[in-house]
């Protein structure tokens, strides 16, 4: 089995909860992910799963379709 983590950018992705989110502290930790493909070289794909969470809602609210184009 080969994982792939795959997202718009070449860099750490980091899971730090946005500022701004209402009754959470952003302060408590924060992790980085390092991604092996960006979507413009993602490998081809038996299963894909894409994570929920708060940083969803700061997509929402931005307008951020990196993830449905």
């Amino acid at each position: 089995m080969t994982l792939s983590i795959i997202t718009h950018r070449s860099k750490p992705v980091s899971t730090h909860i946005p500022s701004h989110t209402p009754g959470f502290r952003s302060d408590i930790f924060e992790a980085q992910v390092i991604a092996t493909n960006d979507f413009n070289f993602a490998p081809p794909l038996d299963i894909l799963l894409v994570p929920g969470g708060l940083g969803n809602r700061f997509l929402e609210r931005n307008k951020d379709k990196a993830i449905e184009d």
